[in-house]
C-alpha cells in the first residue's frame, strides 16, 4: 500500500516530484530495505538538496537506524555505480553512517556528503578521495569477500583530508590498496592501518624485523608528506592467513637508518 507521501508524488510525475518517487522506488528495492525495513511500519521519503537527495526512513522509533548499507546489487545491472547522488540518509530524523560494498566512485562528489561519524568501504574502487563527508571522523577500509575470491578497497589517490582514524575491521588481509606514495597532505590523529600492499607487497626483509630499503624509503616520504605520527600506525604484513591475524608497530632505527617492524602476538580469529 502506498503511503500518503507516495500517493501525492504519484499524482504528479513531472519535475522533482516525479524524480523523488523514482528515488523512493529505487531505495525500496535495495537489499537492506528488502531485508530489514520492508515488513516493518516504515515510510521512505526523498527530498532534493541541490544535485543530491536526502533519504528519510521513518518508523519504529524503538529501533535505532545507525548504519545504511549500499551493495553492488543495488546498482543498475550490478554496475557498481549508484543511480542517484545521495546527500545523506536519516533514520527517524538522525543522520546515519554509511557502508558501501563493492561500489565504484570517481571521487568524493559521488559519495554521501554527510554521515554521523564514519563511512565504511568494503571491496570498493575509488579514483580519488580528497574530501570527507560532513561529520566524518573515521574511514573503515576493508577487504571484500566474494565467491571465487575477493578484493581489497582500491583507492588510487588520497589527499587533503583530516580525520581521526583510517582502520579496517579484519586484519587477516589488507583492506586498503593504495600505494603509500599516493597519499599526500592528510592528517590522522588517533589510529592508522598500513597494510603490506600499500608498500608494494612483501615489503618486510628476511626475518620480518625490518622493511626492505624501497619500502623503508616510502615510509620516510609518507611521514614527511603527511601529518601522521608513526606511533599511531599499525602495520599488517602479508604473511597472515584465514585462521590467524597479525599486526604490529613500526619504528625508525637510527643506527641502521631503516624502518623496523615489531609484530604483535598472533591471535586466533
Amino acid at each position: 500500500m502506498k503511503s500518503l507521501y507516495e500517493s501525492i508524488l504519484s499524482s504528479t510525475h513531472a519535475g522533482k516530484a516525479g524524480e523523488a518517487l523514482k528515488v523512493v522506488e529505487w531505495y525500496k528495492s535495495t537489499q537492506q530495505y528488502q531485508m530489514f525495513f520492508k515488513f516493518g511500519d516504515y515510510e521512505v521519503k526523498a527530498t532534493p538538496k541541490g544535485a543530491y537527495w536526502i533519504i528519510d526512513i521513518d518508523g519504529d522509533t524503538s529501533t535505532s537506524i545507525d548504519t545504511i548499507n549500499f551493495y553492488k546489487g543495488d546498482t543498475p545491472n550490478a554496475s557498481g555505480v549508484l543511480p542517484y547522488n545521495i546527500y545523506c540518509v536519516r533514520g527517524n530524523g538522525k543522520i546515519t553512517n554509511i557502508n558501501y560494498q563493492q561500489l565504484k566512485f570517481k571521487d568524493s562528489r559521488d559519495m554521501v556528503q554527510e554521515v554521523r561519524d564514519y563511512i565504511n568501504f568494503t571491496g570498493c574502487e575509488i579514483d580519488k578521495l580528497d574530501k570527507l563527508p560532513k561529520g566524518c571522523t573515521e574511514i573503515d577500509v576493508n577487504y571484500g569477500h566474494a565467491l571465487g575470491g575477493g578484493s581489497p578497497t582500491v583507492i588510487r589517490e588520497i589527499k587533503n583530508i583530516k580525520l581521526k582514524k583510517i582502520v579496517q575491521t579484519s586484519v587477516f588481509k589488507g583492506g586498503l590498496s593504495c600505494r603509500l606514495s599516493n597519499i599526500k597532505n592528510i592528517t590522522v590523529t588517533d589510529e592508522m592501518y598500513i597494510c603490506d600492499e600499500m608498500l608494494g607487497y612483501y615489503s618486510l626483509d628476511k626475518g620480518n624485523s625490518k622493511f626492505k630499503p624501497e619500502a623503508s624509503e616510502m615510509l620516510t616520504e609518507f611521514f614527511k608528506n603527511n601529518n601522521v605520527d608513526p606511533k599511531i600506525c599499525k602495520f599488517i604484513p602479508s604473511d597472515n592467513n584465514n585462521t590467524k591475524a597479525q599486526t604490529g608497530t613500526i619504528y625508525f632505527d637510527d643506527k641502521a637508518n631503516i624502518w623496523r617492524f615489531k609484530g604483535d602476538k598472533k591471535v586466533e580469529l
